[in-house]
């Protein structure tokens, strides 16, 4: 229900859009190595609620995931030049998804940069599903 409310809410059609969600603050090995070397502290010591600055590596490596993901989808779902994809973007870093906004995204066998159309900047920890050792999805 949340996702279909926030569809409507966004102008979001089904099968219509492209979306991509990227948790900038989850601890991943290369985003939490990135963030203790911006920190100057160890991997142990990162809580990843401390504020990471978009700049340097940090900027870098978010940026090649966003674009990465908008590359695959323009491969699997190839579009006439003259037709623009619907483009989605949220994260838990509000600064990630207004460069996209302000600047565009390059992708792939396009010549001008595409703008997200909706978007979401949350700086609460988003949503997302855990799922348990018998398949069962939790919020």
């Amino acid at each position: 229900r949340r996702v279909n409310t926030t569809m409507k809410i966004l102008g979001l059609k089904e099968k219509e859009y492209t979306s991509v969600h990227v948790r900038a603050r989850y601890p991943t090995t290369i985003i939490g190595n990135i963030a203790a070397r911006q920190l100057n502290i160890s991997f142990k010591e990162l809580d990843m609620e401390r504020k990471i600055e978009f700049k340097g590596a940090m900027k870098d490596h978010l940026m090649d995931v966003t674009t990465n993901a908008f590359n695959c989808d323009s491969i699997l779902n190839p579009r006439p030049a003259n037709i623009t994809p619907t483009i989605y973007i949220c994260s838990d870093s509000n600064e990630l998804v207004n460069h996209f906004v302000t600047h565009g995204l390059h992708v792939q066998g396009r010549k001008t940069p595409i703008v997200p159309v909706a978007h979401q900047n949350k700086t609460a920890k988003l949503l997302h599903l855990e799922i348990d050792a018998d398949d069962h999805a939790h919020l």
